[in-house]
């Protein structure tokens, strides 16, 4: 096959994340496999999508990843390929926000043409927001509210039954994140701070999250397994620290989720794969679900790790079972 994975940029992938894995796996399978970044993407003239894109060959470890950086790119037809892989994280990179909404509408063009494009951009659109995990079942999400209103979020804050967490509606890596106490003298020190960025989404804090979270991966639907393994990793914060992401302090331990949390895996992935998203990262606090990973879903270096398995191989699996089967391409 003839791979394209569009990637935030091609100088900053590391060995150690799961798009890099991925990449690796590909070309270590004889596939054709390009590199490129969201500021190489282009229609032209004859209203082709191309790329100026990079080669990637096998092995490809932080060395192999370095050298291929440094190769002068190559214009590539996407049209030509058989599969993009979008593998970009739009919230580290808000500073190319235009290169990111127009990539979807490229690969929007991709489709419409046959190339099989994966995670579906009408997906990626509907989903990348905090906002999409409102029309969830209460059940399943945390009482939530989103608003530039000063006023409301700072009723929201006092009438919970207890602390609330507040962050922006576009952010990653628990940056910008704040746990508010009813009460507490900074609050709308700390509302009108976020509010400088655009609408807040504030939320009831989770007990139990002091203790981590829960990194559940979701492929086709369903969480993703190798024999008896499944792809998932518990992350628990430093001491003195509340929130468990991995650039926070954050450590990973072998993930053991409850027979509730793979109910609850099941009718994200279920709902998320209606909407064309074929591999997601869930991340749950008990059974409620905080955040949905619907780009550059990650957490598979460590799911590894623990396995012994390589959990990029089912997901190559699943891409190649779509190339082949026109009636699965769009993922509903």
């Amino acid at each position: 096959m003839r791979l394209a994975f569009w990637v935030n940029d091609v100088t900053d992938i590391k060995a150690t994340q799961t798009t890099a894995m991925m990449i690796a796996s590909a070309a270590a399978r004889d596939h054709e496999v390009w590199v490129c970044g969201v500021t190489d993407l282009s229609l032209d003239a004859r209203g082709r999508v191309v790329a100026r894109a990079r080669r990637a060959h096998a092995p490809l470890d932080q060395a192999g990843l370095w050298a291929m950086a440094q190769r002068p790119p190559v214009e590539v037809d996407l049209i030509s390929c058989d599969a993009v892989l979008i593998r970009t994280n739009p919230g580290r990179d808000q500073a190319h926000a235009v290169y990111h909404d127009e990539a979807l509408g490229l690969a929007e063009v991709l489709q419409r043409r046959d190339v099989v494009v994966l995670n579906d951009p009408a997906g990626l659109r509907r989903c990348k927001s905090k906002l999409f995990l409102a029309g969830l079942p209460p059940k399943v999400r945390p009482r939530t509210i989103v608003s530039g209103d000063m006023t409301l979020l700072s009723q929201f804050v006092e009438e919970a039954s207890g602390p609330c967490v507040a962050k922006p509606l576009v952010g990653t890596r628990g940056e910008g994140v704040f746990k508010l106490s009813q009460g507490d003298s900074n609050v709308q020190a700390i509302l009108s701070l976020l509010s400088q960025d655009g609408p807040v989404l504030v939320q009831d804090y989770i007990p139990g999250a002091e203790h981590g979270d829960m990194r559940l991966v979701v492929l086709e639907g369903k969480p993703l397994v190798m024999g008896e393994h499944m792809a998932c990793v518990r992350r628990v914060p430093q001491q003195g620290e509340w929130r468990s992401n991995i650039h926070l302090g954050g450590k990973a331990q072998p993930g053991d989720p409850t027979r509730e949390q793979l109910a609850v895996a099941e009718l994200l992935g279920s709902r998320l794969l209606a909407e064309g998203i074929m591999l997601a990262g869930l991340d749950l606090i008990g059974t409620r679900a905080v955040e949905l990973n619907v780009y550059s879903t990650g957490g598979l270096r460590d799911a590894n790790r623990f396995a012994g398995l390589d959990f990029t191989q089912p997901i190559l699996d699943a891409v190649e079972r779509r190339v082949a089967a026109p009636t699965v391409r769009t993922g509903q």
